[in-house]
């Protein structure tokens, strides 16, 4: 809108679309990318868009091996595994930004480097 990004939305395997976070996408994007970007109007977004959830869900495709992460902090170890352990298959980000006791920006960031590892994905 106005020249400026408002709101973004990826589109999943199956064909589903879920609104997302321009930042999360960005990192996203430059740490797993790159994907393939197709910038529309926002009047001409698909209604289908905005009945989607507000994020997409994440949920854990393998352990986390705290153990694993030398030179880690422990308080690092612990802002993984606090995130991780609210990823259950069920929670969207947003659902897990809510539930953990921590800033979003830390959270945002502890969602990039789980995804990093490939100990979650986005579903």
């Amino acid at each position: 809108m106005e020249g400026k990004v408002v709101s973004c939305t990826v589109e999943d395997k199956q064909g589903q679309r879920f609104q997302i976070n321009k930042e999360v996408l960005t990192r996203l994007d430059s740490e797993k990318g790159p994907f393939e970007w197709t910038l529309v109007s926002s009047s001409s977004t698909p209604s289908a868009v905005r009945s989607e959830p507000a994020s997409p869900h994440l949920r854990r495709v393998a352990p986390l091996e705290l153990e694993k992460l030398d030179g880690w902090s422990y308080r690092h170890k612990m802002m993984l595994s606090l995130v991780f352990e609210l990823i259950d298959g069920h929670r969207t980000i947003d659902d897990v930004k809510a539930a953990a006791p921590l800033p979003t920006n830390v959270i945002e960031e502890a969602i990039q480097i789980l995804l990093a590892m490939n100990v979650i994905n986005i579903s």
